[in-house]
């Protein structure tokens, strides 16, 4: 099973797929590829200069090239989580696999927000206000280029929509109600 996934900034990408690691899933994540190929150019890794990459990878070989990429790294039979889809053409790489199915997270900008401030008070990759936090997401969400990113068109191709606006356990719960859904148990 490959199971991908989208959603807005901090909604719980990482945290979904972290759990489904500590139940044997694989993770594959779509800006870990583009890391690893900013690292190789000689980019620094910043939020900024990874979205422009990525757009830049896309515009040079398809819209589908993060998941190609991803692609090699998967293994027939085994289970897979992949994160950071962005944008439509890389979910018409994977759903090309029968066993792929997309899911989008989601949670209130509000609780995204305290989320990442947690995250980089933490980290301190991102100083931010909260007005420069709907900025950023602007730019996430529908980009004016084909190639860019696009997340509320991925999100309406979601199969399913998974909140995550409460406590890690609650959505620990609704992720394994979701595994046994799909056959997957927990």
């Amino acid at each position: 099973m490959i199971i991908g996934v989208t959603g807005k900034m901090g909604a719980g990408k990482d945290t979904f797929a972290v759990y489904l690691g500590k139940k044997g899933f694989i993770h594959i994540s779509l800006s870990d590829i583009i890391r690893q190929e900013a690292v190789a150019r000689g980019i620094e890794p910043s939020r900024r200069n990874l979205q422009d990459l990525g757009n830049v990878l896309r515009r040079e070989y398809g819209n589908g090239v993060l998941s190609k990429m991803a692609q090699k790294r998967i293994i027939p039979g085994k289970n897979y989580v992949v994160t950071s889809i962005r944008n439509v053409g890389e979910i018409e790489v994977l759903i090309q696999n029968k066993e792929f199915v997309l899911i989008a997270i989601d949670a209130p900008q509000t609780i995204r927000f305290a989320r990442i401030t947690a995250r980089n008070y933490q980290i301190k990759t991102l100083p931010l206000s909260f007005e420069d936090f709907q900025k950023l997401e602007e730019r996430e969400l529908i980009s004016p280029e084909s190639s860019g990113q696009r997340l509320d068109e991925c999100a309406a191709l979601a199969k399913i929509v998974l909140p995550n606006n409460a406590e890690l356990a609650s959505f620990h719960r609704q992720i394994d109600a979701l595994l046994e859904s799909m056959g997957r148990g927990v």
